[in-house]
């Protein structure tokens, strides 16, 4: 009768182990799962903010880009008239002796 006491008793014990330990496992998944998703949250606002960012930056190489080439224009036109000028200058010289 004694070991018949003891054995459901163990078998007790063990299941109610068994339930903690799978309610455990369980609060342990859910929490996970709620960090996961909070990861992958990050992640996606992350990816945002670097999309934002590339964006941004090309933005930027563009009007770096554009800004080059007007003074690549301008200095062009500089080195005209410098050189028109020069032109002028060079021409004038000879006659005033």
């Amino acid at each position: 009768m004694v070991e018949n006491f003891v054995r459901k008793n163990v078998f007790l014990i063990t299941m109610l182990n068994f339930v903690v330990d799978n309610e455990r496992m369980r609060m342990c998944y859910n929490c996970l799962q709620k960090r996961l998703g909070e990861l992958e949250k990050e992640q996606e606002n992350s990816k945002e903010e670097q999309l934002e960012q590339d964006i941004a930056n090309l933005e930027n190489k563009s009007n770096r880009d554009e800004l080059d080439e007007e003074h690549l224009v301008q200095k062009k036109e500089w080195l005209a008239e410098i050189k028109g000028l020069q032109n002028e200058f060079s021409e004038e010289k000879p006659q005033s002796l």
